[in-house]
């Protein structure tokens, strides 16, 4: 879906949304390809390979990184794995051993949690967007930056993204989303409320749930509309938007 909004309008806007470093940021469909050529080459230059999972731990206010590294999982074929920014360390160390996260990537508003995650889940990579804690960590810097690389090839039935979610019990689930059925999730949206080419679509749904990795990204994508992520919903920002086109 990102290479046909390249080819049909590749500098029309497709993602606004939140940096911790750059402030509100506007991406081009044709800056959103080129940046998941170069995070997936980031990544595989951590040794991350076609079904390796890479979590996120990302709020909204990093919205801009957390979509740029769904999309460079999907370069390579590795699995984007968005986890819950308000869980405590305990639970998150279980959500990355379950998950099998070879890196996790985080924002420095999480720093306090990270660190004592960290602890629990000897042997995985941490990633600070903004934040390196140890001199030996990768940076952000050096995976956005990184040489681009080629899209790999992908079956509909390979797996796009896992996520956490839960039932009858209240324990957390792993959900497993092939390409196929994110895709699903975004035609779904976009053709039952009526998007179309150069349309703004706003949420405010936090990226670890599925709306905020397939539902609001996905939807956009496959209307050719530009995807706005609130860095947290708040009505009155939400209308002073609307009537200024924004």
């Amino acid at each position: 879906m990102l290479e046909r909004c390249v080819r049909n309008g590749g500098e029309r806007p497709g993602l606004i949304a939140s940096s911790p470093t750059e402030g509100e940021v506007t991406l081009a469909f044709r800056d959103i390809q080129s940046a998941a050529a170069r995070i997936g080459g980031g990544l595989r230059d951590l040794g991350i390979e076609a079904g390796d999972r890479v979590g996120a731990l990302l709020s909204n206010h990093s919205a801009l990184e957390a979509n740029l590294l769904m999309h460079g999982c999907h370069r390579i074929g590795a699995i984007a794995v968005p986890m819950n920014v308000r869980s405590v360390a305990a639970e998150l160390a279980w959500s990355v051993q379950a998950a099998g996260c070879e890196v996790v990537v985080y924002e420095r508003r999480l720093e306090d949690t990270v660190r004592e995650l960290r602890q629990g889940v000897p042997g995985t990579a941490f990633v600070g967007i903004d934040f390196a804690m140890e001199p030996s960590d990768p940076t952000w810097a050096a995976v956005a930056e990184h040489d681009p690389v080629g899209q790999v090839e992908l079956s509909e039935h390979d797996h796009a993204g896992w996520v956490f979610t839960s039932g009858t019990t209240g324990y957390p689930k792993i959900v497993g989303h092939t390409h196929l059925t994110s895709v699903g999730c975004g035609i779904q949206t976009a053709e039952g409320w009526d998007f179309h080419p150069g349309d703004r679509c706003l949420d405010a749904f936090p990226f670890f749930t599925a709306s905020g990795t397939n539902t609001g990204p996905l939807s956009a994508l496959w209307a050719e509309a530009t995807h706005i992520i609130e860095p947290s919903f708040d009505p009155s920002t939400t209308l002073e938007r609307s009537p200024s086109g924004r």
